[in-house]
């Protein structure tokens, strides 16, 4: 594995450990995560959308710097003015304001999955929620699933987890 990959993967399995360290398999933790992704909110399952989960859950995962992914400012400023401005009108700040799911403060640990185009750049093709709540607090990258990506896939974050439980 080159050394790009090798710290790619680090880097990975830091912001996926702690779901995956509680999962004996491999495939026990791909159904649920496959599960989380379907939700829109916690609890709250909805199986609409051009791609779903177990279409996109093998694809390389990145972390991207969300000025690459398209649309990524422009909805987040629109919504962290609607979510603050929400927030106005209630006392506690962090936790009942919401607009479209969003809430400040509120922390991304789930990847989205995006396509690129000729130029480089991303589009969002799941996960357009999570993406703006990660503009929304202020984060800089998202893990994500990228359609002909050159990151380390789902299963080698796992396995490099699990390596690092048994050290």
């Amino acid at each position: 594995m080159s050394m790009v990959k090798d710290d790619a993967l680090n880097q990975i399995a830091s912001r996926l450990s702690k779901d995956m360290v509680s999962f004996k398999t491999f495939d026990d933790y791909k159904k649920y995560l496959i599960d989380r992704l379907n939700e829109k909110e916690p609890g709250e399952h909805t199986f609409e959308g051009l791609y779903q989960p177990f279409s996109y859950i093998d694809k390389s995962l990145q972390i991207l710097p969300l000025e690459k992914i398209d649309s990524a400012g422009f909805y987040a400023d629109l919504l962290k003015k609607k979510v603050v401005d929400l927030g106005k009108k209630v006392e506690e700040l962090k936790t009942p304001s919401s607009y479209q799911g969003v809430r400040l403060g509120r922390q991304v640990d789930l990847p989205i999955y995006v396509e690129t185009d000729p130029n480089g750049k991303f589009y969002v093709m799941d996960g357009m929620r999570r993406l703006v709540q990660t503009a929304v607090s202020d984060e800089k990258d998202i893990l994500s699933f990228v359609d002909k990506g050159n990151g380390p896939t789902l299963e080698e974050v796992f396995n490099k987890v699990k390596e690092r439980k048994q050290q």
